[in-house]
């Protein structure tokens, strides 16, 4: 849903039956530049799942066992200490490259880092917070045609998009 209001991508598939979970297939139509709005608007889509539990159903679930590879909240962390480290956006070193292929050690032997990386992720949550709360009908709407269809692709996922579309609050 909130990859749909930010207009990030092309979405080709939603479906609530595959086996970890839900997921959103998307693909990128044109090259963006890869700035830090546009990075803290992908850390907000990546955070938006546990936004939406705590908006909607008042409770926030494990993310998985603690052990899940590839989870939206690992792709999140990743993605906020790459910014922090490597891209250009760190609040405290910009210009210092810094990046280590065990990031999750650098973060635990570094707490000033971990608090950047931290700071960056809590920013782009209360973002996503701040969508879902705005978003909560077109977030029904959708929600009920994938109870119905559980997965929805091709046409109908177009019609679907549309009818939401038209749902969500600038």
């Amino acid at each position: 849903m909130i990859r749909l209001h930010l207009e990030l991508g092309t979405i080709t598939e939603i479906t609530i039956d595959a086996p970890h979970g839900g997921y959103v297939a998307s693909r990128t139509d044109e090259f963006h530049e890869q700035t830090e709005n546009l990075l803290t608007a992908h850390l907000a889509v990546m955070l938006a799942g546990r936004a939406g539990e705590e908006v909607i159903t008042e409770t926030v679930g494990a993310n998985g066992d603690g052990e899940t590879r590839g989870s939206d909240h690992e792709l999140a962390t990743k993605l906020a200490y790459k910014m922090e480290t490597a891209m250009g956006f760190g609040q405290r070193r910009p210009l210092l490259y810094r990046c280590c292929t065990d990031w999750p050690l650098h973060l635990a032997i570094d707490p000033e880092l971990a608090e950047d990386v931290n700071r960056r992720l809590e920013a782009a949550y209360e973002a996503a917070l701040k969508m879902v709360r705005k978003q909560v009908a077109a977030i029904d709407y959708l929600y009920l045609q994938l109870l119905h269809h559980g997965t929805l692709e091709g046409t109908e996922l177009e019609t679907v998009l549309a009818e939401t579309r038209k749902l969500i609050r600038k």
